[in-house]
């Protein structure tokens, strides 16, 4: 008796557009096995995976392949070639490895003979066929999406965190949503992936996973935008909070590796390169310290910065100096302020224009080039309205960051635990520029 493997595939599109299920698949390979006296000895079911997808990343038809490389079976039974390969290139090193050991493969539905030249041309020409069918349905199924999307239609029932589904709208679960707002906001005062996850834990009695926090930090859905199309989603955070976020995944990253605690970590950047500046351990004879150095010039030798920076003096060199160093941050902003010419700008006329620019882009009249093109122009002469606006949160914040000097803050300093330093300078600084001769520059 010829012992088999039944191999059986479906795509989550095919499914929906053509009804291949996996059971009409599995019911019909069963059938013609018991038809001709043959054992089933396994049974290997790859779910909602496309043919196109490489094959090892398809989970069952790798386990398939073990199987074939312990002689568990004789054939492999599929129902159509499609459900095999529809790539010319893998089909043929699959081949190999079926061919070394022995084993063959049979369509129940069509017919193939691979010891031929004319059989195994004829192999060639129909996944040469399916490949390409392949590719039109890929492109047919993308445009559909892709015209759900711009005219914010739901494409999936499967949502992020703190969105919902009501009557074929999609919507914000304000209890979840004040969780997202709460990880952005402390994840980019603390830089840590993992103290963000112990305090929200905590702080909101959950269980949530590492992976958790680090996927969600990641999701940019959160800012309104998918697929170019910036207002498909309800807003949770600004985009200049997500961007912030973004900025910083190299200095969590170097923590999470390490289980140090650096606090100048994300702020420090090299004045040659413009990169951050890593931070690391230097050990002595007689002392361990905590240094930054340019990864640019330490390990890939593309920038002059070569000397690593002790984060001791980094931090001495502050506590004398934070006072005269936002004074004259102060001094720059009042100047500019006085420099600076208003431009009157009609902002009810750009929010026309980006309302009717929606229109075009809804009614196939432009494509998603043009509109995000002219959609970043209005929105750039919206901020460039907001001028005013944002000189006034910027003096504002001036103002916090003052009080925090000047409110004996300085004097408390030494009391607190690394954490609370990281925090305490990430609430004043924006930025340390460091240069090749270890010369300080602070952005507030």
């Amino acid at each position: 008796m010829i012992r088999v493997a039944l191999y059986i595939r479906v795509s989550t599109e095919e499914q929906a557009l053509h009804g291949f299920s996996l059971e009409a698949q599995r019911e019909a390979l069963t059938k013609y096995a018991k038809e001709h006296d043959m054992e089933i000895t396994g049974v290997y079911i790859d779910e909602g995976i496309t043919a196109r997808k490489k094959y090892n990343r398809r989970k069952e038809f790798m386990r398939l392949i073990e199987g074939v490389k312990e002689k568990s079976f004789d054939l492999i039974l599929f129902t159509k070639l499609d459900r095999w390969f529809r790539n010319i290139s893998d089909y043929y090193k699959i081949q190999e490895t079926l061919e070394t050991y022995e084993v063959n493969w049979k369509t129940i539905f069509e017919s193939y003979d691979t010891s031929t030249a004319s059989g195994r041309l004829h192999i060639n020409i129909m996944l040469s066929v399916a490949q390409d069918e392949a590719d039109r349905t890929s492109e047919r199924i993308r445009s559909v999406f892709e015209n759900k999307i711009k005219n914010k239609e739901i494409v999936t029932g499967k949502q992020p965190y703190a969105y919902v589904i009501n009557n074929k709208t999609i919507e914000v679960d304000e209890d979840k949503a004040e969780l997202i707002r709460d990880i952005f906001k402390y994840y980019n005062d603390v830089r840590s992936v993992n103290a963000t996850m112990k305090h929200m834990n905590q702080k909101y009695n959950l269980h949530k996973s590492y992976d958790f926090y680090r996927e969600t930090l990641r999701t940019r859905k959160y800012t309104g935008d998918f697929r170019g199309v910036p207002d498909y989603y309800p807003q949770i955070i600004s985009t200049d909070l997500f961007d912030s976020v973004q900025d910083s995944k190299s200095s969590y990253i170097r923590e999470n590796q390490t289980m140090r605690l650096y606090i100048f970590s994300g702020l420090i950047q090299c004045k040659e390169c413009g990169l951050k500046m890593n931070g690391m351990q230097t050990v002595t004879s007689a002392n361990k310290f905590m240094t930054y150095r340019c990864r640019n010039a330490a390990t890939y030798h593309r920038c002059s910065n070569r000397l690593s920076i002790r984060e001791d003096k980094i931090e001495l060199y502050l506590l004398n100096n934070i006072q005269l160093l936002y004074d004259t941050h102060v001094e720059k902003l009042r100047i500019q302020k006085k420099n600076k010419k208003k431009k009157h700008i009609d902002k009810s006329k750009i929010k026309l224009k980006l309302k009717k620019l929606k229109e075009l882009y809804v009614n196939d009249l432009i494509d998603i080039d043009d509109y995000k093109k002219d959609y970043n122009e209005y929105m750039k002469i919206l901020s460039e309205a907001d001028l005013e606006d944002t000189a006034v949160t910027i003096q504002e914040d001036t103002e916090k960051i003052g009080i925090m000097i000047a409110d004996n803050q300085l004097d408390t300093y030494n009391k607190l635990d690394r954490k609370n330093q990281r925090r305490f300078w990430r609430g004043i600084i924006k930025e340390i520029i460091i240069d090749n001769e270890h010369n300080i520059d602070v952005v507030f």
